[in-house]
């Protein structure tokens, strides 16, 4: 065939070359765009849920305290009212130390997400890149009385950490954590403080939540940011939390711990004649008490005080973990710091306190879980016989 006849043939071919080759990018095209549709209305999505967590936006008008310390001695400074007191017996207790670093936590309950164990200064924390779900499975329903612990790192990111006790489908009221806010939202609730001045969009804080019925405190480091005495939120046998992480803002959290509150001292004193004391706590390692201790020392004297003739044995104990010499003498030391507070600063007769230091060798539970482990690292006071 000669070449004047096959060029009509090669222009066609080549035409029909090129529309095809159109005909692809354009669908490439197409397919990019379907693709940045369903991003933008998941992000939109998204945002719409953390905007319904977020509710309302606060008043203007709202007070906001004067910048206050978070640290001190027990029983001074913004700790004299400090009114949080850990349950008695943890239910659930978990610091990651046992997981592997990039791996979802083995005793949590995966729900969506994108979260793994990470390590940061020194220890191990839950960080979620994106908004995440995950439960706590509790090994009974959550009685009527009992607090939760966590601490928890924003890193400048916004959204909200949310924590639940019922079925979202009961529409019950909830807890939420920022580091400008904190409080409890949700079913006609509305209990919720600023938190601007402590300055933690860059600082892991410390959020507690203490319930007893419908009567709910929360706390965001020092400071209590809700007070509600009918805030039903509900009991389950998991606690559900969502983290509002993103590629460019994760967020993080660790020492989780759930646990039954007890009677009031006094009355656990009168009923069984000892009691567990969860809400002493010291520095790690070390007889050093924190502020956070001011309820439950102020709670002692007071019932010291008001009962002149009670005598009372003060017994530091520790877990299996360690050195037995070290642990019994960190027992002891522990026992004392708790009456050196008594004695100074409420001028009780230290003869009414005698201090035992027992270490390891009275276990109240098991050592061979991190519940067990943290029930046994414990102050308690008892009558003496």
């Amino acid at each position: 065939m000669s070449s004047t006849k096959l060029l009509p043939l090669i222009v066609c071919a080549l035409a029909l070359c090129a529309l095809v080759l159109t005909h692809a990018d354009a669908q490439a095209q197409f397919d990019d765009l379907v693709k940045q549709g369903q991003k933008k209305a998941e992000d939109e999505a998204d945002k719409a849920i953390d905007e319904a967590l977020e509710g309302e936006p606060e008043s203007a008008s709202q007070e906001t305290p004067s910048k206050t310390q978070s640290k001190g001695e027990p029983g001074e400074g913004v700790w004299l009212n400090y009114d949080f007191v850990p349950g008695a017996r943890a239910l659930f207790y978990e610091d990651f130390s046992a997981d592997k670093v990039g791996n979802f936590p083995s005793r949590l309950t995966y729900v969506k997400g994108n979260m793994e164990v990470a390590e940061w200064q020194g220890r191990r924390w839950l960080r979620a890149s994106s908004r995440s779900d995950f439960e706590i499975p509790l090994p009974e329903l959550l009685p009527e009385r009992f607090t939760m612990e966590f601490e928890y790192y924003t890193g400048g990111n916004s959204g909200a950490a949310v924590v639940r006790f019922a079925d979202p489908s009961e529409g019950k009221p909830y807890a939420e954590f920022r580091a400008h806010l904190s409080g409890v939202k949700g079913a006609g609730v509305s209990s919720t403080t600023r938190t601007d001045e402590l300055e933690l969009s860059d600082t892991p804080f410390q959020c507690r939540i203490m319930v007893d019925g419908d009567y709910v405190k929360v706390y965001t480091n020092e400071k209590r940011t809700a007070n509600t005495p009918s805030a039903d939120l509900g009991r389950d046998h998991v606690i559900r939390v969502h983290m509002p992480g993103t590629g460019s803002n994760p967020v993080m959290l660790t020492g989780l711990r759930v646990a039954k509150s007890q009677l009031r001292i006094y009355d656990a004193l009168e009923a069984n004649r000892r009691v567990v004391l969860k809400g002493i706590l010291f520095a790690e390692d070390s007889a050093e008490l924190l502020p956070e201790s001011t309820p439950t020392l102020e709670e002692i004297a007071e019932m010291l005080e008001s009962h002149p003739d009670l005598k009372i044995v003060i017994e530091g104990h520790t877990d299996d973990r360690g050195d037995d010499a070290y642990n019994q003498t960190l027992s002891e030391k522990r026992a004392q710091s708790v009456r050196d507070y008594l004695v100074k600063r409420h001028g009780i007769d230290g003869e009414r306190l005698t201090v035992e230091g027992h270490g390891e060798t009275k276990p109240a539970d098991t050592n061979d879980t991190p519940e067990g482990r943290h029930n046994n690292r414990r102050v308690e006071v008892a009558v003496p016989d």
